[in-house]
């Protein structure tokens, strides 16, 4: 339990959502309803081995490729073996917290990549604005706002705009 509650930790600070279960079993079940970006399983499960876990998961449609990590707290590299063969994307030890955190980082980073490039806002709504330039910046884009068209025409003059975004009435 207290494996997955820090495992759950890691994965909730970079904003992906978590769905933790107590059991492969349940794991499975869920699996075959629902699709997941990354699986997370520990090498001993009350209910099932590691190895069927990954076999029956690759069966299901939608997770063939799916990027599968397992936990241990064995150290044996017959062990990691087995469990990459089994069909694990990574395996780490229980231990390798830090490991695990830069890896999920590095995962959410590929899910949401950054965008580069400038944007024009026109918008004359002030609460409209700050949403859409939010969005915007979250994205990775660099946005200069304007509440109306004479403004942003003559920053549109000087040019070096990627994109130009309007309200259709100002």
């Amino acid at each position: 339990r207290a494996s997955r509650d820090i495992t759950t930790k890691v994965i909730q600070q970079y904003d992906m959502g978590v769905v933790a279960l107590k059991s492969g079993l349940d794991g499975l079940a869920l699996a075959a309803t629902e699709s997941f970006e990354l699986v997370c399983v520990a090498y001993h499960m009350s209910d099932i081995t590691g190895e069927e876990f990954f076999f029956f998961l690759r069966s299901i449609p939608g997770y063939q490729y799916a990027t599968v990590i397992i936990f241990t707290g064995e150290e044996s590299k017959t062990v990691l073996k087995s469990a990459m063969q089994a069909g694990a994307t990574d395996v780490f030890s229980k231990t390798q917290v830090d490991q695990f955190e830069n890896y999920v980082r590095r995962f959410s980073e590929q899910l949401s990549p950054k965008m580069v490039g400038r944007v024009l806002l026109v918008e004359d709504s002030k609460s409209q604005q700050a949403l859409v330039k939010k969005i915007l910046e979250d994205m990775g884009l660099h946005v200069e706002a304007f509440f109306n068209a004479e403004e942003a025409c003559k920053a549109l003059a000087k040019g070096g705009f990627d994109l130009v975004m309007t309200d259709i009435v100002l």
